[in-house]
């Protein structure tokens, strides 16, 4: 209810999920970025008419398309970082949209957990491990899989030699 109104302030897409706020634009012309730069500076005057900072050091741009000329946008007087990769709601990608890091992520994160399971119980009774199984590894592949669906052989062969 504190931030209804902060959809008013702005022209551009704004997406609010709990603390996070996201502002986005297809940039096809010098116009479109300042379009944009205004949108986050009207963020900025909200921000202090109500007292909920934004954290410009957490503030990050993530250009898309190969076609960008990755302007540079700034909030109050603090440059706001361009990053190629970013991590959002629990899923890692890239600038091109692709999910090559966050699969690695998720694979090593599940091995861990076999590893940590096969350390911890000296006999693999499958009445065991499948319920440890279930509950400590797929977790990590299976989050928000409809999303970073692997498209790659590579990432499809490495997710199922977990185990």
């Amino acid at each position: 209810m504190y931030i209804n109104d902060l959809l008013e302030v702005v022209s551009n897409i704004v997406k609010l999920f709990a603390d996070d706020t996201k502002i986005y634009r297809v940039i096809s012309s010098p116009e479109d970025s300042g379009s944009l730069q205004t949108d986050i500076d009207s963020l900025q005057d909200w921000s202090s008419t109500w007292l909920l900072k934004f954290n410009a050091s957490k503030c990050k741009c993530m250009n898309l398309g190969k076609n960008n000329d990755k302007h540079q946008y700034a909030m109050g007087s603090k440059a706001i970082e361009n990053v190629k990769n970013e991590k959002d709601v629990g899923v890692s990608f890239d600038s091109e949209l692709k999910f090559n890091e966050h699969i690695s992520l998720k694979v090593k994160k599940a091995n861990q957990a076999i590893g940590m399971i096969r350390n911890t119980f000296t006999c693999m009774d499958p009445n065991i491990f499948i319920p440890l199984y279930k509950s400590y590894v797929r977790p990590h592949l299976e989050y928000a899989s409809v999303i970073w669906s692997p498209t790659y052989i590579k990432d499809i062969v490495n997710i199922e030699n977990v185990w």
